[in-house]
């Protein structure tokens, strides 16, 4: 089977509305004590921390939602394609280990032996001036979303979410990449996740991407001196 390529011409139509990333979210937002819903073992931990910690980490999953621009005129013409995806900022890399047998439960035999079949890189935070070329993936390089990890997505409360993609040009074209959108990962590993975003014209503006790394970098501050 033929590796999926995005054709040259290839918009996506975005999903602009205000749903919440999640119901924690959601019940967040209504000012409800819920740090104990999105971790059982939150009330172990000091709570000021914790909070502080989770307020950084919803933000950061937040960051799309909030920022991302909708359809302009550029759109008019243009077909939107869902599993089109673009890179806003550099994103560092690193080896992923191999995923077990029924990484997803709604995947097939023959699906999991062809992604299987080769290494899998994972995003694990934005690039920064040390990271070497070989291991980065560069602002504009497109993707192609094969499925999450995560099928049930109503459980993502309680489970880290990633998601595969195939990478469809630029340097690693050919190659797989995970990255976490949500979920209980470390923080930056979750600000890579925020900078693959759905591809259409207006979010290939620059300011976009200074938006996103401007906010991501500020949760990040916020939250990093909590992570474990």
């Amino acid at each position: 089977m033929a590796s999926p390529q995005l054709p040259r011409e290839r918009p996506y139509l975005p999903v602009h509305d205000n749903v919440a990333l999640s119901g924690v979210v959601e019940r967040l937002r209504q000012g409800e004590e819920v740090l104990a819903v999105f971790d059982t073992s939150a009330l172990r931990r000091n709570a000021t921390d914790y909070a502080t910690w989770l307020s950084a980490r919803l933000a950061i999953g937040e960051l799309q939602r909030l920022l991302l621009p909708g359809c302009d005129e550029r759109c008019q013409s243009r077909f939107h394609e869902p599993d089109a995806f673009v890179v806003l900022a550099d994103l560092a890399l690193d080896p992923a280990p191999a995923r077990p047998v029924s990484w997803w439960e709604d995947w097939n035999a023959a699906m999991e032996r062809r992604h299987q079949a080769k290494p899998i890189w994972f995003a694990g935070a934005p690039a920064m001036g040390d990271t070497p070329e070989d291991q980065r993936l560069p602002a504009g390089s497109e993707l192609l979303r094969v499925t999450s990890t995560d099928p049930y997505w109503v459980h993502y409360d309680h489970v880290s979410r990633e998601t595969l993609f195939q990478v469809a040009s630029g340097p690693l074209e050919g190659e797989r990449l995970i990255a976490v959108t949500f979920g209980h990962s470390a923080l930056l590993p979750g600000f890579a996740g925020a900078l693959i975003v759905p591809d259409h014209p207006p979010v290939r503006d620059p300011a976009v991407a200074d938006r996103l790394l401007a906010a991501g970098w500020a949760g990040v501050r916020r939250g990093l001196p909590c992570e474990e």
